[in-house]
């Protein structure tokens, strides 16, 4: 083989197989805070990934990581409804989120001429068939586009894409701010699905925010099931394979929002001062909040000092020597 060709081959693999997917956790290893939660709007289960919901009065289930995937994948993110909503009502929905940092989303150029357009992949499948929504909505200047995709086999693995227009008209802040809400829709009343907007992106309205979705079915039936894996957004108008991570760099890519640590905190406060750890990774910000719960040791009070910075180091007063405890620090958008 003549070494152009070589070298060709070289630059397009690096094209297909380089930092292309601006989801973190998209293949739903990482699952600092446990791998159940409930249904209930702003929990996290699987990292990055929350569910959001508004006015649900009946809805019980879980939100899971589990074992089933397509063939390349090992967890799955699974919606699983205990008690079904009995109807959805104009106002409510549904949907499962990841938010994208600001700054990681210049190289969309949105918000001018040279905006780029993005494409959106997915394994998905479900026991309910159907069409479904998906939304991107830019909280900085208020853009969102929409656009559906269909189940057509219940309990089947099916590999779905779709490319948005890039915005030219709104931009993205340069900030650690929420840049982007990336949404799978599960539910949606009239409020929220009567006006599709076809993969390009417009001025927000709430009728927008679920855009032609239209299987409610998940929500509405006990026992039904949702799943969904390989998740990628990247640049481009053609989806390329998923880029895989290893599990230690998809953890360090979490840990900027999200920490969970074990330290041993020793304590003589007479010539030490308090315990302190240090960060694993810089936070996105100043935590919005940490958490100390105390392992072995004698049962101590424990005040916790909240962190100054997001680069700082967390603290707490005990009054004895602890091992086998752990500090959740929370600086999620």
């Amino acid at each position: 083989m003549a070494l152009s060709t070589i070298q060709n081959n070289s630059f397009a693999d690096t094209a297909v197989h380089g930092r292309r997917n601006l989801i973190i956790n998209g293949a739903m290893q990482v699952a600092q805070r446990g791998t159940s939660a409930a249904l209930t709007s702003g929990n996290f289960t699987l990292d990055r990934f929350l569910v959001l919901n508004s006015l649900l009065d009946n809805l019980v289930g879980t939100m899971t990581q589990d074992s089933d995937a397509p063939d390349g994948f090992g967890n799955s993110l699974k919606i699983t409804t205990t008690t079904a909503e009995t109807a959805i009502a104009a106002d409510e929905y549904f949907s499962v989120t990841q938010y994208i940092e600001a700054q990681n989303l210049q190289q969309l150029s949105f918000g001018s001429s040279a905006a780029k357009n993005i494409t959106f992949s997915f394994w998905i499948k479900s026991t309910q068939t159907g069409v479904f929504g998906v939304s991107l909505y830019t909280p900085d200047n208020a853009g969102i586009a929409n656009s559906t995709y269909t189940i057509s086999s219940a309990s089947t693995w099916e590999y779905k894409t779709i490319t948005f227009t890039g915005d030219t008209a709104r931009a993205i802040n340069n900030d650690n701010g929420l840049g982007m809400y990336v949404n799978f829709h599960l539910a949606a009343g009239t409020n929220f699905n009567s006006d599709p907007t076809d993969e390009t992106f417009e001025a927000y309205s709430a009728a927008k925010w679920a855009g032609g979705h239209v299987q409610n079915g998940v929500i509405t039936t006990a026992s039904a099931t949702w799943q969904t894996t390989g998740v990628q957004l990247e640049l481009g108008s053609q989806a390329t394979p998923f880029e895989h991570r290893s599990f230690g760099e998809e953890l360090s890519l979490c840990q900027r929002y999200y920490e969970v640590t074990g330290i041993l905190l020793v304590t003589n406060l007479a010539t030490m001062g308090f315990p302190a750890a240090t960060y694993m990774v810089e936070k996105r910000a100043t935590p919005n909040s940490f958490s100390l719960n105390i392992g072995s040791g004698s049962g101590a009070t424990v005040a916790a000092q909240s962190p100054s910075t997001k680069a700082g180091f967390y603290q707490s007063n005990v009054n004895t020597i602890h091992t086998n405890c752990e500090v959740r620090v929370d600086a999620e958008l």
